[in-house]
């Protein structure tokens, strides 16, 4: 017996009588709890702590190149406000609406209410990772804002430890990473049957999602909310916690593993290779 779709299916289904619209609904509900469940669980135990070169190696820069982006936060904050790209349009103000929580919980809560009412689980999935990867990420990038408690440009950035209301983490930037990673995952993910229009339709569907953290990342810093090194924390934790949930995503439900495998890291104890996901390998 396995989980599909947030179901649970045994071979012999397809010869039963199709399931009453409440019935169908109220099961997938069940089912859909109980992959949350086990996802998040997953996410926790095996994905946030690396345990290969590639995880330490990404995290590891990630810190260094936010420690020193943050030693040089007020000159590049400078650089940025003097700068004469789009200094009379508004049309970057759309990065700041679409880093918006409630634009991602709304788009979770179409796509899964939406799938869930018209037997679409492709759609419903989706709407369940958006806000999976949203729930994730959010908790993440507030306990590092607790942790590093920074304040806002305009209100000086003075960074304090363990205390509330830091902005050290962009949220507006773990909002887009997540919108545009579960889309990717979910829309634009690449397979080998693909065709070669296919492939190019995908790849440019890439660069349109992962363009919206680009401009958010430059709305933030132009209306002086962040400093550039805020927005790398916020677009880089958000990539890595949100793979994370994928990638437990993928496993509970038997999808085959997103990125390429590489043998790194020790047999398990079940006698397997352990995670080979390599985070550092950007795929289309």
């Amino acid at each position: 017996m396995a989980l599909v779709g947030g179901s649970i299916t045994a071979g012999a289904q397809s010869s039963m009588a199709p399931e009453p619209a409440g019935g169908r609904i109220s099961s997938a509900l069940r089912g859909d709890f109980h992959l949350v469940d086990w996802t998040l669980s997953r996410t926790v135990r095996t994905e946030l702590l690396p345990d290969d070169a590639a995880g330490w190696t990404y995290l590891g820069s990630l810190a260094a190149v936010s420690v020193y982006l943050e030693s040089q936060k007020e000159r590049l904050r400078q650089d940025v406000l003097r700068s004469g790209f789009d200094r009379r349009s508004g049309w970057t103000d759309v990065g700041g609406e679409l880093g918006k929580g409630r634009l991602t919980q709304a788009a979770a809560a179409l796509l899964y209410g939406g799938g869930l009412l018209g037997g679409q689980p492709r759609a419903r999935l989706t709407g369940l990772l958006l806000a999976e990867s949203y729930a994730a990420a959010q908790t993440t990038a507030g306990l590092l804002n607790f942790v590093v408690a920074e304040r806002r440009p305009r209100q000086g950035g003075e960074i304090r430890y363990f205390q509330g209301g830091g902005s050290a983490v962009s949220l507006h930037m773990t909002n887009t990473m997540v919108l545009a990673e579960v889309l990717d995952h979910e829309v634009t993910r690449i397979e080998p049957g693909d065709s070669a229009g296919r492939r190019a339709a995908k790849v440019l569907g890439k660069v349109v999602l992962y363009g919206i953290p680009t401009v958010t990342a430059w709305q933030r810093m132009r209306a002086d909310q962040h400093y550039l090194w805020n927005v790398v924390l916020g677009a880089g934790q958000s990539f890595y916690v949100t793979r994370g949930v994928l990638r437990a995503h993928d496993a509970e439900t038997g999808r085959p593993p997103w990125l390429p495998q590489l043998a790194l890291g020790g047999p398990t104890a079940d006698g397997g290779g352990g995670r080979r996901s390599v985070l550092l390998t950007w795929t289309f």
